[in-house]
């Protein structure tokens, strides 16, 4: 146990300290601004993305009277882009993944292997890879709020009863940013599976995005033309619907009839499958250059 222990504390710090892992962070900060905001303007209504507000001159005067742009209500919006879930796969998964592909093509993980046996090696480096995936999502979200707060109005300067149609509430929220992360530990362990089949790093972080984006129409399109399963109970096809993934911790059990607990046992049976097969290929390569 200690020393599993200390190769993955190892193996997180070298995460870490890397410099795609700042790199993550600040597209996780961009991916998070990414939201579209409405507001009325005189007698026009507009739209605009809060990354594109940040940088907005005047917005003391756009914000008032208008909730939509307090602080609160803007960083409880951050999954609620149609680009989220498309991007925010890849951004979670980048720093680790990255780093172990570039270890295991070049061969440099058969230096690593004599320190350590195939399963201390696999599971530091699966486990490493989705707590730095959480710590990718958490500052980049912690600095994304913080600037957020710095650059929106307080909700001090909003009449309370009009902030409860866009403010969720501290409890809501926080259930919410511990969904997220646990999706972004789910996701980097997703790709680093991927990352034992795909050598190409392009094919690699782009095949997953184009899944989540043509899962996505193909739920819209059966939607359509099948509205009854967005009734209560019917929504058990929001399992194979990645992008539906940033809030189905609320709406699961109404969705399914099932309680939110399912959700995070069949994550849990997923990162399980996913750490076999990654261990299982690893395992392979080895004895094959034995």
């Amino acid at each position: 146990m200690r020393s599993f222990l200390s190769i993955l504390e190892k193996q997180l710090l070298h995460n870490i300290q890397n410099l795609r892992f700042a790199l993550g962070v600040i597209s996780c900060i961009i991916v998070c601004m990414l939201p579209t905001i409405f507001y009325s303007e005189g007698n026009s209504y507009k739209q605009s993305s809060v990354l594109n507000l940040f940088f907005t001159g005047g917005l003391e005067e756009i914000a008032a009277n208008q909730p939509a742009f307090c602080s609160l209500a803007i960083i409880s919006k951050f999954p609620y882009s149609p680009w989220f879930s498309m991007l925010f796969i890849a951004v979670c998964a980048f720093p680790a993944v990255s780093l172990f592909a570039d270890e295991y093509y070049s061969g440099m993980f058969y230096f690593t292997l004599p320190g350590s046996s195939i399963n201390l090696y696999s599971t530091a480096k699966f486990a490493a890879a989705g707590l730095t995936g959480g710590l990718v999502f958490l500052l980049g979200f912690g600095i994304y709020a913080t600037m957020i707060l710095l650059r929106f109005p307080n909700a001090s300067e909003y009449p309370p009863q009009n902030l409860e149609l866009y403010y969720p509430g501290a409890e809501e929220l926080t259930l919410l940013l511990l969904h997220i992360t646990t999706i972004a530990i789910l996701c980097a362990s997703v790709m680093m599976m991927l990352a034992v089949f795909l050598r190409d790093r392009y094919f690699l972080f782009g095949l997953p995005m184009l899944a989540v984006f043509f899962l996505d129409r193909f739920w819209i399109y059966i939607g359509i033309r099948h509205p009854e399963i967005y009734e209560e109970n019917n929504g058990w096809w929001m399992i194979f619907d990645p992008s539906s993934y940033p809030d189905i911790h609320s709406s699961f059990q109404w969705h399914t009839g099932f309680p939110y607990t399912c959700f995070l046992l069949l994550a849990l049976t997923e990162l399980i499958l996913f750490f076999m097969i990654f261990r299982k290929k690893i395992e392979g390569r080895v004895r094959n250059n034995a």
